[in-house]
Parts: C-alpha cells; sequence; structure tokens
C-alpha cells in the first residue's frame, strides 16, 4: 500500500470522526444539552454510514474500476457543494418543542451533512477493496486495514475534546472541516493515480467465492448490533448521571473503536481471549453498579462501565474478524456490519424510548454481549471454560473477584439507607461470574434475571407514584416515608420535594429552603416595589412558586414536557396550585424563549437549569448573560444555583462577572439537616453594581467567588471539560 493510500484512509476516517463530536456541540444548545442529543447524533451517523457501505457496495459489484472512480469523486464533488456545514441555529429553534426532537435533529443533520459524510464513509471499504484488486503484498487479506482505519477514527476522537475543542471556536473548526475535506479529495486523488502507475496482476481471473449466506448476514448482524447499541446505552447512562460533552460522547465511542481494532489487528487474537475472560466479571460489576445506583466516586464509576464496554466490544468484534470471508466479498461483508451498528442506533435512539419507561437498553445490551461470547468446545470441562489450564482459570478468577470485591466495597460505603435488598440481590451475578466464568447461558441468564428483577425490587424499598422518559431523560416521583416527603428525581439528581402533611405544602424545601441561600435572595425581592415580576429558568416540582407573593407575576421557562406535567399534576405537586401570584409556564429552551420576551421586565431571573447532570452550557455564556441582564429592571439581580455533584461551575460564572464588570456573590451552604427537608445548596447572585442589594448579601455564608483568571465561555467556545470533578 502506497503512501497515498495510507494517507488518505486516515484522513477519511479522521474526517468522519471529528465531525461527530463537532456536529453535537453545535446542535446540543438547540436541545438545551440533552443527553440524548448524542445518541440521535450517533444514529445520524450509523446511518449515514450503513448509506456510505451500501454505495460502495453497489458500485464496487456494479461499475468497472475506472467507473468506480469517476462514481466515488463525482459523490465527493457533490458533497462539496454543501461546505461549509450550517449546523444549529435558527434551523434548529423549535426543535425542542416539537413531538419528536430526534426527528427534527435526524431531519437537519441530514440536510446539513448528509453527502458528504456519506462520501467519507464509503471511502474506506472503496479503498480497501481497490487494494484487494491490485498487485501489491498482502492484496489477499485486506482486512488488516480496517484497523488502520479504525486508527484514524480514534485519533480523531481523542483529538477533539483534548485538543480541538479547547482551542478552536465552532467557526473555526467548521472552516477547518471544509479545509479539511478539500484536501482529501486531494489526496485520494493522488492515491487512484498510483493506482495507474501499478502492473496489474497477470494470469487468469479468480473463481468466484460463494455468496454469503443469509445464517451468516444475520449473525453478524447481531454481532455488529449489540456492541452499537451497548454503546450509546453507556453514553446515555453517563451524559445523564454526569455531563452531556464531547469527552463524555467520546471516550465510549473511542473504545468501540478501539475494540473494532484490537479485533482485527493481526495479532489481536489474544485480546479477545483475554476480554472474554473478563466480560463475566465486568458485566456482573456494571450490573450491581447499575441495580443499586452506585455513583461515586465518578471516575472509578466511569472507568467500570467503560471497561465493560470494551470487553463487550472486543468479544462481539472478536467473533466477526474470526468469521471474516475472502476479499471478494469485503464490500458485502462491511455493509453487514454497518447495517448491524445502525440497527442498535435505531433501537437505541427511536425505539427505547417508546418501549421503556427507564434507560434499558443499556442492561439489555450488557446481557446479550455476554450471551454472545464464543461457545465453549464440548471437549472442554463443561464447568470451567474452554480447556483453559489451571493457572489462567485460577488469574482469572482472582481478577475478577478482586473487580467485584472493588465495586461491592464502594457500594457498601456509598449506598443510600434501605438498600440492603438490592446489594444481596445484585451480589447474585457477581457469585455467578466468579464461580462459573466459562458457563456462558448461566452467566448471561443470571445478570439477566437480576436486571429484570432489580426494578422491582427497588419498587418494593421505595415505590413510585409515576415514571416518565422524554427525550430529555427519565423523571420519576416517589414518596419518602423516612422524611415524610414526595420526591421528583430526573437521571439520579433531586429536583424537588415537598411535604406530604397537606398542612406543610407550601413549605419550600432541598436546595429551595428558606433557611438557605434562596430564601435571602427571595428576601431581597421582598424589598422591591409590587408589583414583582420574575422568571425563573427550570421548573423542577414548582418549589420557587412557593415564594410568590399576591400581585407578582412569575414565569417559568421549562423545556421538558415531562417535567411541566408532573408539575402542574396537583395528585403529585401543588406549589403551582398553591401559588399566590399570577404564574405562567412558558416550554421551549429558555434563552431562546426570553429572547422574546420584553426587555427591562424582571426584577429577578433565577435560573436553576444547573443542578442537573446535562448541564446546558449555551446558558451560562457571555451572549446569554448579555440577553439576562436586557431583561433586568434597573436595580435587578441575577440568581444562579450552581449545586452540581460532577462539576464546579463558580469559577465559569466569575469569569463571565469579571468579564461583562458585573458584582457577584456566592454562597455554598453545607447546613444540609439542620431544618426538616433542607439541603445544602451552593448559590450566586449577580447584579450590575452591589449597591442594587444593598447589604443583603455582605454577611456570611455570602463571600467573593473564587475565579481563577480563566476565559469567559461563549457561544462559539465553551468547554465542560473545564469543570467536571469526577474524582
Amino acid at each position: 500500500m502506497t503512501s497515498w493510500h495510507v494517507m488518505a484512509l486516515f484522513t477519511a476516517a479522521g474526517l468522519l470522526f471529528v465531525i461527530q463530536p463537532a456536529a453535537g456541540r453545535a446542535v446540543l444548545p438547540a436541545l438545551g444539552g440533552a443527553a440524548a442529543t448524542w445518541t440521535t447524533c450517533m444514529l445520524f451517523f450509523q446511518a449515514m454510514l450503513l448509506v456510505g457501505y451500501a454505495w460502495a457496495h453497489l458500485v464496487v459489484s456494479r461499475l468497472p474500476r475506472r467507473g468506480q472512480f469517476a462514481a466515488h469523486f463525482a459523490l465527493l464533488g457533490a458533497g462539496a457543494w454543501l461546505l461549509p456545514p450550517r449546523l444549529g441555529g435558527p434551523a434548529l429553534a423549535d426543535a425542542a418543542t416539537q413531538a419528536h426532537p430526534a426527528a427534527a435533529l435526524l431531519l437537519h443533520l441530514t440536510q446539513v451533512l448528509g453527502l458528504p459524510v456519506i462520501a467519507l464513509a464509503a471511502t474506506s471499504p472503496l479503498l480497501q477493496r481497490w487494494y484487494a484488486g491490485a498487485n501489491r503484498p498482502g492484496a489477499e487479506n485486506p482486512y488488516f486495514l480496517y484497523a488502520a482505519s479504525n486508527a484514524g477514527s480514534l485519533a480523531a476522537l481523542l483529538a477533539y475534546p483534548l485538543f480541538i475543542e479547547p482551542w478552536l471556536g465552532l467557526e473555526a473548526q467548521r472552516r477547518a472541516w471544509s479545509w479539511g475535506y478539500a484536501g482529501f479529495i486531494l489526496l485520494l486523488g493522488a492515491a487512484v493515480l498510483s493506482e495507474g502507475r501499478r502492473p496489474r496482476p497477470a494470469g487468469p481471473p479468480a473463481p468466484p467465492t460463494e455468496r454469503i449466506r443469509r445464517p451468516d448476514a444475520a449473525r453478524w448482524l447481531v454481532l455488529a448490533a449489540v456492541p452499537s447499541s451497548l454503546s450509546l446505552g453507556v453514553t446515555l447512562h453517563l451524559a445523564t448521571d454526569l455531563a452531556s460533552a464531547p469527552l463524555l460522547w467520546v471516550l465510549p465511542l473511542a473504545l468501540y473503536l478501539a475494540s473494532y481494532m484490537a479485533a482485527f489487528a493481526r495479532r489481536g487474537a489474544w485480546l479477545v481471549r483475554a476480554a472474554d475472560r473478563a466480560l463475566p466479571f465486568l458485566a456482573a460489576a456494571a450490573a450491581y453498579a447499575l441495580v443499586t445506583g452506585l455513583a461515586r466516586p465518578a471516575g472509578l464509576v466511569l472507568a467500570l462501565h467503560l471497561a465493560a464496554l470494551f470487553a463487550a466490544g472486543l468479544v462481539c468484534h472478536g467473533r466477526l474478524a474470526a468469521e471474516h470471508p475472502p476479499a471478494e466479498r469485503l464490500t458485502g461483508f462491511y455493509l453487514c456490519l454497518a447495517a448491524g451498528g445502525a440497527l442498535g442506533g435505531v433501537f437505541n435512539a427511536l425505539l427505547a424510548p417508546l418501549l421503556f419507561r427507564s434507560a434499558a437498553e443499556y442492561p439489555l445490551a450488557l446481557v446479550l454481549a455476554c450471551a454472545l461470547r464464543p461457545p465453549r468446545p464440548a471437549a472442554a470441562d463443561p464447568e470451567a471454560g474452554a480447556g483453559e489450564s489451571v493457572p489462567d482459570l485460577l488469574w482469572t478468577t482472582v481478577v475478577g473477584a478482586a473487580v467485584v470485591a472493588a465495586v461491592l466495597g464502594a457500594g457498601l460505603v456509598t449506598a443510600a439507607p434501605g438498600a440492603p435488598a438490592l446489594l444481596v440481590a445484585a451480589a447474585v451475578p457477581c457469585a455467578l461470574a466468579v464461580l462459573r466464568p466459562g458457563r456462558v447461558r448461566r452467566v448471561a441468564l443470571g445478570l439477566g434475571a437480576v436486571l429484570l428483577l432489580a426494578g422491582p425490587a427497588a419498587r418494593l424499598v421505595q415505590p413510585e407514584l409515576r415514571r416518565e422518559r422524554s427525550f430529555f431523560g427519565v423523571t420519576t416521583v416517589k414518596p419518602d416515608p423516612a422524611q415524610a416527603v414526595r420526591q421528583l428525581v430526573h437521571g439520579s439528581t433531586l429536583h424537588g420535594a415537598q411535604w406530604l402533611d397537606p398542612a406543610q405544602r407550601r413549605t419550600p424545601l432541598a436546595y429551595y429552603h428558606r433557611t438557605g441561600p434562596l430564601g435571602e435572595v427571595m428576601r431581597w425581592l421582598g424589598t422591591r416595589p409590587r408589583p414583582r415580576e420574575v422568571g425563573v429558568v427550570g421548573l423542577g416540582a414548582g418549589t420557587m412558586a412557593a415564594y410568590a407573593e399576591p400581585g407578582d407575576v412569575w414565569r417559568f421557562h421549562e423545556i421538558d414536557p415531562a417535567s411541566i406535567r408532573v408539575a402542574t399534576d396537583t395528585n403529585l405537586f401543588t406549589y403551582l396550585a398553591d401559588c399566590r401570584a399570577r404564574w405562567s409556564i412558558v416550554p421551549g429552551d429558555a434563552r431562546l424563549r426570553l429572547a422574546a420576551a420584553p426587555d427591562a421586565a424582571l426584577d429577578l431571573l433565577a435560573l436553576d437549569a444547573f443542578s442537573s447532570d446535562a448541564i446546558p452550557l449555551h446558558l451560562l455564556t457571555r451572549e446569554a448573560l448579555e440577553l439576562y441582564l436586557r431583561k433586568l429592571r434597573p436595580g435587578g439581580v441575577l440568581a444562579f444555583h450552581l449545586s452540581n455533584r460532577y462539576a464546579d461551575l463558580e469559577p465559569a460564572l466569575a469569569a463571565l462577572a469579571r468579564d461583562a464588570g458585573l458584582a457577584m456573590r456566592v454562597a455554598f451552604d453545607e447546613d444540609a439537616g439542620s431544618e426538616p427537608g433542607k439541603l445544602g445548596s451552593h448559590w450566586a447572585v449577580l447584579a450590575a453594581d452591589a449597591t442594587d442589594w444593598g447589604t443583603a448579601f455582605a454577611q456570611p455564608p455570602w463571600h467573593a467567588p473564587r475565579d481563577d483568571g480563566r476565559r469567559p465561555w461563549t457561544d462559539d467556545h465553551a468547554s465542560l471539560m473545564e469543570v467536571l470533578v469526577l474524582w
């Protein structure tokens, strides 16, 4: 293979996979930072990969060699007409309020990126097929080039969060990608021209190979679909429980690709065997974390889920590598792989939200991956594994037991009260994996049984009043009899609570307690002349409405229709029904809706959209802050709720305040439990001048913000990785 081929293959894969996180980052603001945005983006790219592989298969099977060159360059040229890509912006302005935001996003991405992505996707199988038809060393088995292509993909994925996103804004990324696409066309042209200078093989043509059999194609579809679904399930789980950010999108996808690379490498069989041994232990540990809701330390949980994904990918992709057909059927084989990947994306992005009330697609794919481990030979010890030596089995058991013990120990330390039944139930698949790692069906069925029963067991410990799943996540309402409250949980984050006692239902609880920082903000609001107008970004259970006074006007902005339904259902929460002011709910993205609201109308704008795990970065940029300030009356104040388990947002907000010349005070109230129903909280207030709030925020716990001198976030550049706290 000439250096031109290597560079063209590497560049095509790099361009294809660097545009994926860039596109997700560009469209994220229009969809409120929802974790499902990336799942939908991945479905688009998987579908375009399938179309690209189908194009390659059609071209190779229907056209002569020179005709293949001409057809593919025509497609590349058609894709160039759409550049530079105009992602996001007004074209997606109303996507969040549509009945099916995923459909609107898929349509937008197809219109903007469809042709160039299809052209790039088709390049890898075409180049490999052209190489297989040339008189070159190793042309009879070009599958190792699949690993080379994935190396370009992996390099691009890792480069985006580590180098591209921190240093280049979205506009610069858009222009750079367009120039890279043009450069790739030149590289591919050089590779094709080099083909003309190579002698063709002499002798009679090779006899035709058998067509791909349907059972083989069906098996390849499943082996490709399961790790694809698992990758998206892990991504959604991490993006919901940690943050919806490019790095947490890229890591699962990078490991998914790395498993392809390792499995198809010429010496990757030993790593596949090691993954097969490790998968039962890692899957059992991941199942334990899912069942018990293990979330801390975040770094350990992140590593655990990613390790299980990598092992499962190696097992499934290893079987694909072992079963690959001759090079003459290369494009058909890759078409099956692409179809399987797209099938996994369709299931996760489109079907799972309709079929499941929780993110059940992740544990389901985990069980299927265990079931797809290669079968053991009949001659092997039926109770051990595949004829392995005693030292191998001993090493596997010891290491697996150590992994499971570490996760169990972390769970016992961090488990919530009332979860011992779940701890015992989750230990069952762990024990099955340790005692019988070679029994494929037993491990898979054991994991499946426990994961299937985990939901009913959890509801026995803590019953649920309602569970809804939307594009924006899973919303759950459940009573807590121990504290005599009803709780609203989004993902794994508490978003509000209310006393079950009707006599106390007007009392604001959790982060909004009257003795906490928000209580002081509301006491300051009481000094403003009536009537007062208040804007709130983020509805939750509607707890802030407990502070409303007669004659005031309150407007709540909420992007998730499930949250609106829950907060307005008086059988669940009554904060809005009991509100003494005139109130309304404005659905859709808060920033877009605020832009259309009257200027200089609000005494207070409270932004409560950051305690959720999927942080909407577009609400914390220079342009967003300028919008907020326009909506305030003279002397008005901005209040930001910064409580978050995984992100330290205070320095980022301090950079914005410094950049805009605003006064800022911060309160970190750790006095949780000092009052019934109270939780610790982190709040910040901003105003044009400190005289706007007088002496209201001059005393502890209010203090000056931590400002480390970082540059302020803008719409063009904002990176959540700067503020994530994983350990």
